[in-house]
C-alpha cells in the first residue's frame, strides 16, 4: 500500500523570505485621534520598544515583526518579546501561510527575494518565484494557499524594469497578474476575494490600487485608484477588516498614522502618530496588522520607536477569520422529521457482533454537521500547529488524539462566537456515534450511502485499493445524498462516545452513550485510506485508545445547541 503523499515541492519544508523598510529613528509617540474608527475611548499603547516594521500575526496569535536586523516574536498576552530569526537582515514584508510557515521578502531594495521557512522559522525552504520575481516587496495569502507577491522592480527578458503583481500557487507555478503598477508594496485581498488592494508608489504620489479579480483568482480588469495621497507623502502597510475597510500607513506633510477608509477609498477615520520632524529628516509610514481570535479587534502598528496597538471597531480579516467563515458556510443543516430527513433510522446491522443488535434511533433536535473532515489549514490556525504527516492546506488533518479533537472543538466554539458566527447557546463538538451514522447513511438502509455495490466505492472513497501516490484535498470524491464528503474512507473520524462492545443497552435518542463504556477507548467511524471496502460500510465501527494518534485518524465537527 502506498500512502497518501505530498510531492516534495509541496512539503511543509517552509523557508522564509525577509526584507525590510528600514525605519529612521525619530521621537514618535502615538495617540488616537478621531474615535469614529477606533473604539470610543481607545488609546494607542506601546508593546515593544525599538524600531519595528512589517508586523504579521502567527497562527498561535503572536505578532512577528522585523527590527531591520532580526525577526522578533511578541506574545500579546504577556508582552514578552523573543528573537525568532537572528541576523535576518532587512525585511519588507512578512506573512504566515496556511500551514503556519513564515513567508518574507528579504534583502536590500532592488534585489529582494521571497522565500519560506518552517513554522518554527528554523529551516531554509523553497524560494518563491525564483528567477521571475526580482524585487519582492509585499505579500499576502489566499484561501487556496497561493501567495501573492508584489515585485517592485522585476525585469523582463530585455533587462528593463517591469514592476508587477504575481500569484504563486502551492506547486510553485508563477502567474503574472498585472504590470499596471509603478512601485508596488503592500498587498491585501478583500474579504470576498474579488479585489486585490495594492499600495503603489505611483508617479510622484502614492496611491492604493484596487485590482478586480475573476472567480479563478485572475485579474479581470484594469487597476483603479481607490486612494490617492498628497505629493510628498509615503504609504506603508496595509490591513483589511471584515467589512472590507482599508487600514493604510501614511506619512504626509500634514499627518502621520493609519488612514482608515472604506473599500471605495472614502476616509472613515485616522489613527494619528504625534511626532517631531527635525530638519532634513524622513518619517516613514507606519505598518499594521490585526490580531487573532479575542484579539481580532486589536490593530498592531509598527513605527520607528516600537510596536504599538489600539482597539478598533471591526475585526481584522485574517487567514484565521477567513477559515472560520468558510467552516461556518460548509456546515450542513440536519433537520430530523422534516422533508428529506427521517426522524427515525435503523442503526447497526446483523453483519458483525459489534453492530448488533440493530435498533431504531429517534432524533428530536436539529443540528449541523460539516460537509468535510477538518482540513489542516483550519486546524493550524485554530490550534497554532499542524500535527499531520501528509501535509497540504485542504488535506484532512491527522495524527491527533481524541482529547486534541475535543480541544479543537472547544476552541472553535470560542472563536466562532467571538466572530459573531454562532449564537451564545451554540457549540462545536464531536458527533455522537448515532449522529455520525445517521448522517453517513443520508436516509439509506444499504451497506454504503450509495447502495450495496462495493464496486462503486472508488467514486466515493479513498481506501487501500486506490490511495496511491497522491495527497487529495477534502471533497475530492463524490458526496453522499446530504452533501457529506469522505464519510467512507480517507480518515477514521473520532466520535464522542466511549467504546462499547455492542449496542446492547444503547440509548435510542441519538445522544452520546456515556454510561458503562470503556473510558480509555473512543469510537471511530468511516474507515480510512488504509481500510478494505468492508470497513467503509456505513455501519462499521471501531474503537481506538483515546491517546491514539495515526495518519489515518481525523475528525468531523457538529454544531448544536
Amino acid at each position: 500500500m502506498i500512502p497518501l503523499r505530498v510531492p516534495p515541492t509541496l512539503s511543509v519544508v517552509l523557508s522564509v523570505v525577509l526584507s525590510v523598510v528600514i525605519v529612521v529613528a525619530a521621537s514618535l509617540t502615538l495617540a488616537a485621534q478621531e474615535p469614529s474608527a477606533p473604539e470610543a475611548g481607545a488609546t494607542v499603547r506601546m508593546t515593544a520598544t525599538g524600531p519595528a516594521a512589517t508586523p504579521a500575526v502567527a497562527p498561535d496569535g503572536s505578532i512577528v515583526f522585523s527590527t531591520g536586523e532580526a525577526i522578533m516574536r511578541l506574545d500579546p498576552r504577556t508582552r514578552k518579546t523573543t528573537t525568532l530569526v537572528a541576523a535576518s537582515g532587512p525585511v519588507s514584508a512578512l506573512v504566515f501561510d496556511h500551514l503556519g510557515g513564515l513567508v518574507a521578502c528579504e534583502g536590500e531594495p532592488g534585489r529582494r527575494r521571497a522565500s519560506r521557512r518552517s513554522p518554527a522559522a528554523r529551516e531554509t525552504g523553497v524560494v518563491i518565484g525564483e528567477g521571475r520575481i526580482r524585487d519582492a516587496a509585499g505579500l499576502c495569502v489566499d484561501l487556496e494557499g497561493a501567495i501573492w507577491v508584489s515585485d517592485a522592480g522585476g525585469s523582463g527578458e530585455d533587462g528593463t524594469a517591469r514592476p508587477a503583481i504575481y500569484r504563486v500557487d502551492r506547486g510553485g507555478k508563477v502567474t503574472e497578474m498585472t504590470r499596471e503598477v509603478s512601485s508596488p508594496g503592500a498587498v491585501a485581498l478583500a474579504p470576498d476575494g474579488k479585489t486585490l488592494h495594492v499600495v503603489d508608489g505611483g508617479a510622484g504620489a502614492p496611491r492604493v490600487l484596487a485590482i478586480p479579480l475573476d472567480a479563478g483568482g485572475g485579474a479581470s480588469g484594469r487597476p483603479e485608484s481607490s486612494i490617492r495621497f498628497a505629493k510628498g507623502s509615503t504609504a506603508g502597510g496595509l490591513a483589511i477588516d471584515v467589512q472590507g475597510n482599508l487600514h493604510v500607513g501614511v506619512a504626509g506633510p500634514d499627518r502621520v498614522g493609519i488612514l482608515m477608509a472604506d473599500a471605495a477609498g472614502r476616509e472613515i477615520g485616522f489613527i494619528a502618530v504625534a511626532h517631531e520632524r527635525p530638519d532634513d529628516s524622513t518619517v516613514h509610514a507606519p505598518e499594521c496588522a490585526f490580531g487573532l481570535g479575542d484579539e481580532a479587534n486589536r490593530l498592531f502598528i509598527a513605527t520607528a520607536d516600537g510596536l504599538h496597538w489600539t482597539r478598533v471597531k471591526e475585526r481584522g480579516f485574517t487567514v484565521q477569520e477567513a477559515l472560520l467563515r468558510r467552516f461556518r458556510k460548509e456546515l450542513i443543516p440536519i433537520r430530523p422529521g422534516t422533508d428529506g430527513f427521517p426522524a427515525r433510522f435503523r442503526q447497526g446491522s446483523t453483519e458483525r457482533a459489534a453492530e448488533r443488535p440493530a435498533r431504531d434511533v429517534l432524533f428530536d433536535d436539529p443540528f449541523e454537521i460539516s460537509a468535510y473532515e477538518v482540513p489542516q489549514n483550519l486546524w493550524t490556525w485554530v490550534m497554532g500547529s499542524n500535527p499531520s504527516r501528509w501535509t497540504g492546506p485542504r488535506n484532512s488533518v491527522e495524527m491527533l488524539s481524541f482529547d486534541e479533537a475535543v480541544t479543537f472543538c472547544s476552541r472553535m466554539t470560542r472563536l466562532l462566537a467571538a466572530a459573531g458566527l454562532i449564537g451564545a447557546d451554540q457549540k462545536v463538538r464531536l458527533p455522537s456515534e448515532s449522529e455520525w451514522e445517521y448522517c453517513a447513511r443520508a436516509g439509506t438502509t444499504t451497506r454504503y450511502s450509495f447502495g450495496d455495490d462495493a464496486a462503486r466505492i472508488d467514486d466515493y472513497a479513498w481506501h487501500t485499493g486506490n490511495a496511491a501516490g497522491n495527497d487529495p484535498p477534502v471533497g475530492a470524491k463524490k458526496p453522499n445524498a446530504w452533501g457529506l464528503h469522505d464519510v467512507h474512507g480517507y480518515l477514521w473520524e473520532w466520535c464522542a462516545d466511549p467504546w462499547h462492545e455492542s449496542y446492547r443497552g444503547a440509548p435510542g435518542d441519538g445522544t452520546v452513550w456515556s454510561a458503562d463504556g470503556d473510558p480509555e477507548k473512543r469510537v471511530a467511524r468511516g474507515g480510512s485510506w488504509r481500510s478494505q471496502a468492508t470497513e467503509l460500510e456505513s455501519s462499521f465501527r471501531r474503537g481506538f485508545p483515546s491517546s491514539h494518534r495515526a495518519d489515518d485518524v481525523g475528525l468531523r465537527c457538529v454544531l448544536s445547541r
